[in-house]
């Protein structure tokens, strides 16, 4: 029982998607340079795009997280596409909704921003949130 335990993870997260750290994690980028891959292997990353001198425009930001929560902020006048996997769990994209096994959600936020940046953003067992801040 225990092995079958173990073994229900390695079939929905990537073994990619566990790399990282452990507990509570926060980037904050500053400059196009710091945009990540961002990852965490097992609890909570908020990946904060708000910071005014941010260029995102033409930008595509990966994210991680192999067990836990993934929460992305993204600033008011910013287009941002997304592709969203999470093995199990549950995504949440500027409130389009899709949760259960495999789950994938695609879609494009229409601001008329100036900037547009892609994200790529994934979760093993968990959920992701996209946000405007």
């Amino acid at each position: 029982i225990v092995v079958v335990l173990a073994g229900i993870p390695a079939l929905v997260v990537d073994g990619d998607v566990l790399e990282g750290g452990i507990g509570d994690a926060e980037e904050a980028p500053e400059s196009s340079l710091e945009l990540g891959p961002f990852r965490q292997g097992i609890g909570k990353l908020t990946v904060d795009l708000t910071d005014p001198g941010l260029e995102l425009d033409g930008r595509t930001v990966e994210a991680s997280v192999g067990i836990g929560d993934l929460l992305v902020l993204v600033p008011l006048g910013t287009d941002a596409s997304v592709d969203a996997h999470v093995g199990a769990g549950n995504v949440d994209a500027f409130g389009e909704n899709e949760n259960g096994v495999d789950v994938r959600l695609e879609t494009i936020s229409g601001t008329s921003g100036t900037q547009e940046v892609d994200l790529e953003l994934e979760v093993g067992i968990g959920n992701i949130r996209v946000e405007r801040d």
